[in-house]
């Protein structure tokens, strides 16, 4: 996929999160399944691993140089946008950060050359090109918003109680 296609497709989620200021608020901290995390907690976490991803990798990236391993682990950057996402803040703040933060990332991508995209680079225990590592992310976009999306429809469709 090419670098403008790819950046296009990370573009998509910003007014996906706009969407998600309609909602009613009872949803916003609602678990999406028993146990599970609620939409705050998965706009959260989609915040900030596009954080991770401009401070743990693009840095790197754009000295062409292969990413060290993380200092920082997948669970505990989770458990803090899930902290993050139960603090208080606000829907409207929360979803206005993460789209700040996913406009901040296409910047940076968008800032690198086509070449970089298509360079192998060592990231953690995988060698992959940027452009793999970028599809991934939006793989990754995709299941949250598909998560998000279903439950909603399932409550719109009186799936699940409301109370």
């Amino acid at each position: 996929m090419e670098k403008t296609e790819l950046l296009g497709q990370k573009e998509q989620l910003i007014p996906w999160y706009r969407s998600l200021e309609s909602l009613p608020a009872a949803l916003w901290l609602r678990p999406l399944r028993e146990g599970g995390w609620t939409i705050a907690e998965v706009a959260a976490h989609l915040k900030a691993w596009d954080e991770f991803v401009m401070e743990h990798r693009l840095v790197y990236i754009s000295r062409d140089a292969d990413t060290p391993p993380a200092a920082v682990h997948v669970q505990d950057i989770n458990d803090g946008a899930s902290r993050y996402a139960r603090s208080g803040i606000s829907r409207v703040e929360l979803l206005n950060q993460c789209i700040a933060a996913r406009k901040q990332l296409v910047q940076a991508l968008e800032a690198l050359p086509e070449e970089k995209f298509r360079r192998v680079y060592q990231m953690g225990s995988s060698k992959v090109t940027l452009a793999q590592y970028v599809q991934y992310l939006i793989e990754h976009d995709v299941h949250h918003r598909q998560q998000i999306t279903a439950f909603v429809e399932s409550l719109e469709n009186g799936e699940q109680d409301e109370g």
